[in-house]
Formats: structure tokens, sequence, C-alpha cells
């Protein structure tokens, strides 16, 4: 990455901050600014890799900052035990070579779009639900901004809800994955693959689109109204999904306290409990070596396929257990029982040409979404 030294806010360090942060780290960004007010909860480890069950109580911003300076010690980790608000973006932002949208709720998404626009600064923006998602980067004053996509936040109450409708958890890293790889263009001097284009992903229909996406001139953010907005603080708007709407919300609920960390996979109806059942008497074997593979793997194990093996003789497998004690995690062995194989390499048909071939750690994210598929029955 050239340049002087970078820093990176990221603003939300659950899902797709997990996935954009380890990208950011292994690039070599020298500073991350890690903004995020919520403690880790089980629920949470379904789809957060940053963290391990020993993590569990403690602030995400603060262990996130532990856990990336311990595995690269490059990176300067800034902790902000914090929500993102009006009065606080732009202290929160000062400084910044760029920003990762990492967060969860249209109002919040809003503030920090339009803090962004004020400062002048690059924005990567991602968001899931279900089985799809959206992700857009915006250039202040050459492309379009988040506002012109989404004027105004829905009211209280409406909108998409990830954690009534559910979300895949590698599809979350996948976005995650891909944030960090737009960050990496974008820090490195390149024009942004998804500047002025929206990407927009529907897993179970198999489409992948690039939008054109122009600036609205009428745009209350980056156009010429000035505007007062409406805001929600964080936690009593609605969540953000892949695009404004609603979706019908699933019926699936968890039964017991074990079921806690796959709590939003379950709640695709498509899944369920059966579903779950599925991956847990389900066999998966891990090919290759290297950050892609092990993205892979860590993403498996979160969703909680019963049993994972792991080809790279590096791979740290006690890790694996530490995020996920519930699985059996072992050496690849040449068994003749049933077990699918999982390739990081062959897993770009997910992804269109300008995005492919991806970075190791979008591959095996895109790797573990397609094998989830193929286990649920789904592909």
């Amino acid at each position: 990455m050239s340049g002087g030294r970078r820093r990176v806010v990221l603003v939300g360090v659950g899902g797709l901050g997990s996935g954009s942060a380890l990208v950011l780290a292994r690039a070599g960004v020298e500073e991350l600014v890690l903004v995020d007010p919520d403690r880790l909860e089980p629920s949470n480890l379904g789809r957060q890799v940053l963290y391990r069950q020993e993590d569990l109580g403690a602030y995400k911003a603060e262990r996130a900052a532990t856990r990336l300076m311990k595995a690269f010690p490059g990176v300067r980790g800034l902790p902000r035990v914090t929500a993102l608000e009006p009065g606080n973006a732009a202290r929160l932002l000062a400084g910044a070579d760029l920003v990762v949208d990492g967060l969860d709720g249209f109002g919040s998404r809003l503030v920090l779009a339009d803090a962004c626009g004020a400062a002048g600064i690059p924005l990567v923006h991602a968001g899931v639900l279900r089985f799809g998602g959206q992700a857009l980067t915006v250039r202040p004053g050459r492309t379009a901004c988040y506002r012109c996509l989404l004027p105004e936040p829905p009211p209280p109450g409406e909108g998409s809800d990830p954690a009534r409708e559910g979300v895949l958890g590698a599809l979350v890293g996948l976005f995650g994955a891909v944030e960090g790889a737009e960050a990496r263009r974008v820090l490195a001097g390149q024009p942004g693959i998804l500047e002025g284009r929206l990407w927009a992903l529907d897993l179970l229909g198999r489409q992948s689109l690039l939008l054109p996406l122009g600036r609205d001139p009428d745009c209350p953010s980056c156009g010429k109204i000035e505007k007062r907005y409406k805001y929600y603080p964080n936690g009593s708007g609605p969540a953000s999904g892949p695009a404004p709407g609603s979706v019908p919300a699933s019926s699936g609920q968890p039964r017991s306290a074990r079921r806690a960390r796959y709590q939003r996979q379950i709640r695709l109806r498509e899944v369920g409990e059966a579903g779950q059942a599925r991956l847990d008497r389900a066999r998966v074997r891990v090919l290759g070596a290297g950050p892609g593979s092990w993205t892979a793997a860590l993403y498996l194990a979160a969703a909680g396929v019963g049993r994972l093996e792991v080809e790279d003789p590096a791979a740290d497998l006690d890790d694996l257990r530490g995020l996920n004690p519930e699985i059996v995690v072992s050496p690849a062995t040449d068994s003749r029982e049933e077990t699918l194989d999982v390739d990081p390499c062959a897993a770009w048909g997910l992804l269109p040409a300008p995005l492919a071939p991806p970075i190791p750690e979008l591959a095996g994210a895109a790797a573990a979404a397609e094998a989830l598929l193929h286990l649920l029955g789904l592909a």
C-alpha cells in the first residue's frame, strides 16, 4: 500500500467490521480506529469472527483492537467504546483517510454518510439481510452518496431487520471482505470498483448485479438542497438491510440456550431448527492453505458445521475451537465418510468480473457461503 501512514475508521465492529478489519490489517493499514458501543453477546459469534467464546461480555472495540494487534504487530488498534452520533461524528472521524461502514441501523448510517461527506472522507458501505446484500463506495463530491440511495430513514418499526429476519453469517463476511478490498484500492490511490456503482447480490437467486448509481441533484447531503433530516439514536431506529423495503419475517425461533450463537441463522425461514440440525451433522474439509482457507474455516466453524477438517498444516485448530467449542475440529484426513470439500480457489462464481479474482479473505468467505447453501439443501 503506497503513501504514508494510513488511518482507517471502522464504525461498527460486528460482522461487517470483522471481515473488513481482517482484510485491512493483513494489507498493512497502520492505524485502525474501531468504533462500537456494544459488548459481545452469544448471538454475535455466528458471524463475527474476530471474537472467541472467552470474549463474551467484553466490549467489542477493545477486544477487536487487542486481537488485531496481536495477530498483526504492525497494526495499531484504537478502540472507541461509543456510538456514532451527530455530536461526536466529526471527532471520531478526525484524521481518517477512509471510513468503513459496519453499522446496522439506517439512522446511524445516514449520520455517518453525512459526516463523511462534510469532511470529504471516502466511505465504503455494505449492508446484508437474509441471503442478499449490497455494497457501494462513495467519493464525496465525485460519486453518489448513501443519501442518494436512501434520502431518509424509514419511520421506527418499519424497514428490514436482520435481527428479526435472519442473515447468513458467511455472507456478512463476504461483504465485509468486499468493503476491505474496496478500501485497499482507494488507499492505494486506485479507483474503487464500486465508485458510482452499487453491487447487489441475491445468493439464493444466484443473481449478481452491478448497477450504475448517479448523483441526485436534490440529495439532502451532497446535492443543492439544504434540509433538516431525522436521526434515530443507535438501537432505537430500524436496522438496515440490503435495500429499503420490507421482507417477510421468519417464523423460526431458537429453542435452547445452546442455539443462541446461531440465532440469526435459525431465524432464516429457509434454515430454521431443521437446517441447523443438518449443519450439526455435516462433515466439511477445507482445502488449501493461507488466509483464504483460514477465512473459510472461520465462517464454517461460526455457522456450526459439526465436524470441520482443515488441510492447512499451519492452521491453529485451537483457535477454531475457541470460536466455537461445540464443533469437532481436526486435520484433514482421507476418510471415506461423506465429506464436502471446500476450495476457496473455486469460489469466484458469486462475484462479478471486476471483483474477481478476489483477495484471499473474500474468496474464503464466498467459499463458506457456497458450502453452507449446499449443506442446507439450498444450492
